[in-house]
């Protein structure tokens, strides 16, 4: 199966953050999603998250959490 979402994020900050995702362990064979970028101020990006379970998969409940870090990029 696969299902995809879309979050939107938006920096509000008058300076450029960079954004890090990072999986649980749990999802890292699973998620497609983008694992570092940069926003610039007013900056908006749509982040797609897809997550693919393969047809030889274990059939039971797959459980994880995806985590937006945000950090000020230094000049």
């Amino acid at each position: 199966g696969e299902g995809k979402r879309q979050i939107v994020i938006k920096n509000n900050y008058d300076f450029s953050v960079i954004v890090k995702t990072k999986a649980t362990e749990s999802l890292l064979d699973f998620i497609q999603v983008e694992s570092e970028f940069i926003l610039q101020p007013g900056e908006n990006k749509t982040l797609e998250v897809s997550i693919i379970i393969p047809q030889d998969a274990e059939f039971k409940e797959h459980r994880g959490k995806l985590r937006l870090e945000f950090y000020r990029e230094s000049s």
